[in-house]
């Protein structure tokens, strides 16, 4: 019941924060139109290409320990979750473990166990990209700015999307039920893909590069709004984006990656306001392509003659 209520408020809070921000500015709507087509395309093919080095990341996993489905088929799955997860029931993963379940045999326990080892990986990745960062800060950030933007980071932001994000559900369905141990839970789908452990570079590769992408679209965003953004900065803000998108308290994450990458981004020394009016404009980016490929996949994966079990 309490996670609920800290689910709830979380998200009125989120989605509020953005309502307040173009309510008190509403000069800001107009800047929102102003923006370049062009750049909204450019955007738009980042996007694209990012979800794809995320789908990858997925395919690659499943190939470690069983025969992957049919590559197209797979990724309208994938295409069709993202916009799901822009839902109020946020549950894209979940339709991905169902087509998985009953189409090609890979059962719920070894999804979750595969889904929560990338996930690991995903947070110790962007802990030792942004860590770096963090470290090879100019000298002209205070020391104390650093420790609130580490404590923040570490004790106040991730625990919490953790805890309140629809992940928490999936440990239950571990083999030996460890809901309310999430570190052996963790280990447990280490040693699930143990003997694969080849895997481990590929997506570290992966990881890496869609951390690039995102921050090449942070970049794009941030010289549009006025921001001469610097490469530790995107080092750290790209890897934060990136978890807050997919530890999504709102549906696609929506209020809270913006608020919390802008709050860190004031932190580091630039505008909260003009961090907020780039990363509206990537997200609207996103909610366009998650539509678009997410719609357009339906009709293909309905047509498909192979979409029974065993075939």
């Amino acid at each position: 019941m309490y996670k609920r209520i800290i689910y709830f408020i979380t998200w009125i809070v989120a989605l509020a924060a953005l309502f307040i921000f173009f309510l008190y500015k509403p000069e800001r709507i107009d800047l929102l139109l102003q923006t370049p087509f062009s750049l909204f395309l450019e955007l738009s093919l980042l996007v694209t290409i990012t979800w794809f080095i995320v789908y990858l990341q997925s395919y690659a996993t499943l190939m470690s320990i069983a025969k992957p489905p049919p590559f197209f088929d797979y990724l309208s799955v994938f295409f069709i979750g993202l916009l799901i997860n822009y839902s109020p029931i946020r549950i894209g993963i979940a339709a991905r473990a169902f087509y998985l379940a009953k189409y090609h045999s890979i059962n719920l326990s070894t999804f979750t166990a595969l889904s929560i080892f990338r996930l690991l990986a995903m947070i110790l990745m962007s802990g030792l990209v942004a860590g770096i960062a963090v470290l090879c800060l100019p000298t002209g950030i205070m020391a104390a700015d650093i420790l609130l933007l580490l404590f923040f980071l570490s004790c106040v932001v991730i625990p919490l999307i953790i805890f309140s994000s629809i992940w928490l559900d999936y440990w239950k369905y571990l083999p030996g039920n460890l809901i309310g141990n999430p570190v052996a839970s963790f280990g447990r789908s280490f040693r699930q893909v143990n003997n694969k452990l080849g895997i481990l570079p590929v997506i570290s590769a992966l990881l890496s590069l869609q951390f690039i992408f995102v921050a090449v679209r942070m970049k794009l965003c941030f010289d549009y709004a006025g921001i001469d953004i610097g490469l530790l900065a995107l080092m750290v803000l790209a890897p934060l984006g990136t978890m807050l998108s997919v530890l999504a308290i709102t549906p696609g994450g929506i209020g809270v990656r913006e608020f919390v990458v802008a709050s860190v981004c004031a932190l580091l020394g630039y505008s909260f306001e003009q961090g907020m009016q780039a990363l509206i404009i990537d997200r609207i980016s996103m909610i366009a392509v998650a539509l678009l490929l997410g719609s357009g996949s339906m009709p293909f994966l309905l047509s498909r003659k192979n979409m029974a079990p065993g075939k």
